[in-house]
């Protein structure tokens, strides 16, 4: 038995040891989880991910690329367009100005062009010196500028109109070349009347700044130089122009103009031919003005004197002047203006000359007078702010004394005043303004 059961164990033995090695000649070990195969096939599978994470990092390197490069490139034509607004912005440059005021006057006294008058005993007027304009200025070329300005006044109901429609070339800093519409440059004051923001008075000189034509059609030549602190400057007009009451077939006008610190000196001399709508009718006239402006900031004083000199026709010659001092004490600028006007020979009052020549032109011989009168003028501004100005001012048309009486009337821009004053003295009158100037 003990034999069997020896045999018995040999052979479990043997088997076992037999079962072992055919295990372990296939791979296969007690605590092995996976044969061998399994870890290649891992493997491939580790590096075939690896690949595809490669490649994926690089589709998102390629996008992020491409994401950069298109923001690069919408970035640049955000910026190119900028520049091109801010390139036809620089270009264009645009100002404004406006007044509004309000004025009265004592007196039965009557002003206004051909068809447009005012009676002083209605009361307040709010529109003599409303006005409101803007200013385009747009470079065409390097040395080439388009300028338009565009005016309302309340005189004439707020009707737009361009005053300034003109282009310019600049063949250096102080030579142009101006064709177009532009003012006519008789006055100091002349491309600024309408801007009351630009002179310490509610308006220029009534006395001075009558003439019919204020804007004319044609070619204007400029040409400036300095010499050490002396500065020159000479400009010649060649215009033609027309208005509701004339129209000028030919014109001419020179300016002189010479700086020195302060200091500013101005002569003119025009010369245009007059047609009166619906008359045949043509005055040969000439016309000189000269200014002498001095103003360092504090102080301001000017003189401008005006003579029109009419070679042919019924109209009169007369002269004008104006003396204007002013002192600015911070915001306040108080002033003085004194003014006169005389008239050599005339033939009555132009308007009615006019119309009843117009009517009657066989029948009708007029009259010839001699006229004068005189106004001053106080008053003061005040600069509320950088662009705001406050102004009042009380104007007294002094007596104007006539040749024979009754005939005429105190001759203004304000228009031609006729009737009895306050006091029943003729040609005497008052008229107080209040106006807010402002530019922008």
């Amino acid at each position: 038995m003990k034999k069997f059961i020896g045999h018995s164990i040999h052979g479990f033995i043997v088997k076992t040891f037999s079962i072992a090695a055919v295990i372990s000649s296939t791979g296969v070990y007690a605590g092995a989880v996976y044969p061998s195969t399994s870890l290649d096939t891992m493997n491939a599978r580790i590096i075939k991910l690896e690949k595809e994470n490669q490649v994926l990092k690089e589709e998102v390197v390629k996008n992020k690329n491409a994401i950069v490069t298109s923001s690069e490139k919408n970035t640049k034509r955000v910026r190119s367009l900028k520049e091109s607004v801010e390139k036809q912005s620089s270009r264009m440059k645009m100002d404004g100005f406006m007044s509004a005021g309000i004025l009265k006057g004592e007196g039965d006294y009557k002003y206004g062009s051909v068809d447009k008058h005012v009676d002083f005993s209605e009361g307040y007027h709010y529109r003599s010196d409303s006005v409101v304009g803007l200013q385009f200025n747009y470079a065409l070329a390097e040395q080439t500028n388009a300028i338009v300005q565009l005016v309302a006044t309340g005189s004439e109901s707020f009707k737009v109109e361009a005053e300034w429609a003109y282009l310019r070339h600049y063949f250096d800093d102080d030579f142009h070349l101006s064709v177009g519409r532009f003012r006519l440059p008789f006055y100091y004051h002349s491309e600024t009347v309408e801007v009351g923001f630009a002179y310490p008075m509610v308006r220029p000189a009534t006395e001075v700044y009558i003439s019919e034509v204020t804007s004319i059609e044609g070619a204007s030549l400029y040409k400036g130089f300095e010499l050490g602190d002396h500065r020159f400057s000479l400009r010649l007009d060649l215009f033609g122009t027309s208005t509701e009451l004339l129209s000028v077939e030919s014109g001419h006008i020179l300016v002189a103009e010479y700086e020195y610190g302060d200091l500013l000196a101005r002569a003119v001399y025009a010369e245009m031919d007059l047609e009166i709508k619906g008359v045949d009718l043509t005055i040969e006239n000439r016309g000189y003005t000269g200014a002498l402006v001095y103003d360092d900031g504090t102080y301001m004083s000017s003189f401008e004197a005006i003579r029109t000199d009419p070679k042919s026709g019924p109209f009169y010659s007369f002269e004008a002047f104006v003396a204007m001092f002013a002192r600015k004490f911070g915001p306040w600028t108080p002033y003085l203006s004194v003014a006169t006007i005389y008239s050599g020979e005339r033939n009555d009052d132009p308007l009615a000359y006019i119309s009843r020549m117009v009517q009657s032109p066989e029948e009708f011989t007029a009259p010839t007078v001699r006229f004068s009168g005189d106004s001053v003028t106080p008053g003061f501004r005040y600069d509320y702010s950088s662009k705001i100005a406050l102004k009042f001012e009380a104007t007294h048309f002094i007596n104007g004394e006539e040749e024979p009486d009754g005939l005429g009337g105190v001759n203004t821009s304000l228009g031609y005043l006729t009737g009895d004053g306050p006091s029943g003295e003729d040609d005497d009158l008052v008229v107080y303004s209040f106006v807010v100037d402002a530019v922008f």
